[in-house]
């Protein structure tokens, strides 16, 4: 199985993102203080983490020419971006990336990064997936079902980002019905209740891996109804080749 998007900072096109990626161990003397006091009582994995995400961001803001100043958070710890941009960060043990963009024609992002070693049980998997999910899953190959599973947790991961930023809705696992295919680099989340002015009930996004991480990635366009405006997606064709793909890898 070869995954079309190989690396995270190619989940966002250059022509709209500014994107930065790497380790995850940054360094606290870098944060502006209002953001290491945000961290100032967590472990210390948690604080080289959070410290890489924002660094990452600062590195992305100052490439679109944005002045810089702290990136602070929400109630519920969601980066609070600059006026006049928008982005999204995630880290995870080793790995660390923050996409940022100006605002204008995009409204919001969001991108998720996890550990393949991190995968789930599959009774942690049913608080994650949907039946159908679980169903589609279940059919392929025995070593493939974890990375699958957590390929699903990340989508819906960023989708809870992107959607939060956008309209201030929170969804649940269990808000979005998602189907994929590693061999496009694509999905496409079919929501299972209305979001957003416009009544958003469809987004499609871009998701990958490798040898030690999964990712996956969306934005919500200023207008129109697809996350990809110049190649409309539809759920029906990217169910349709992911199912192709399943039948290719079974033995």
């Amino acid at each position: 199985m070869q995954a079309a998007i190989r690396r995270p900072q190619d989940l966002f096109p250059s022509t709209l993102f500014s994107v930065e990626a790497g380790a995850s161990n940054g360094d606290e003397a870098l944060l502006h203080p209002l953001e290491r006091a945000l961290v100032e009582r967590a472990v210390s994995k948690r604080r080289h983490e959070f410290a890489a995400g924002r660094v990452y961001a600062h590195r992305a803001l100052t490439r679109l020419q944005v002045a810089p100043g702290p990136i602070l958070s929400d109630r519920h710890g969601c980066p609070l971006w600059p006026s006049g941009t928008l982005g999204s960060i995630s880290h995870t043990e080793g790995c660390a990336i923050s996409v940022a963009a100006t605002s204008g024609r995009v409204t919001a992002v969001g991108v998720d990064v996890d550990r393949r070693s991190n995968a789930f049980s599959h009774s942690v998997l049913r608080h994650v997936c949907r039946e159908e999910e679980l169903r589609w899953i279940s059919g392929l190959p025995g070593m493939l079902v974890p990375m699958y599973g957590l390929l699903l947790f990340s989508i819906k991961e960023a989708i809870y980002k992107c959607v939060y930023a956008a309209t201030g809705e929170r969804l649940g696992f269990g808000d979005a019905s998602v189907v994929l295919d590693l061999s496009q680099g694509l999905f496409s989340a079919r929501l299972l209740r209305e979001v957003g002015e416009e009544g958003r009930d469809r987004l499609v996004g871009r998701v990958g891996c490798n040898e030690d991480y999964v990712f996956s990635g969306l934005w919500w366009p200023s207008s129109g109804p697809s996350a990809f405006p110049h190649s409309p997606l539809r759920h029906s064709d990217v169910l349709r080749n992911a199912t192709a793909h399943e039948r290719r890898l079974r033995p």
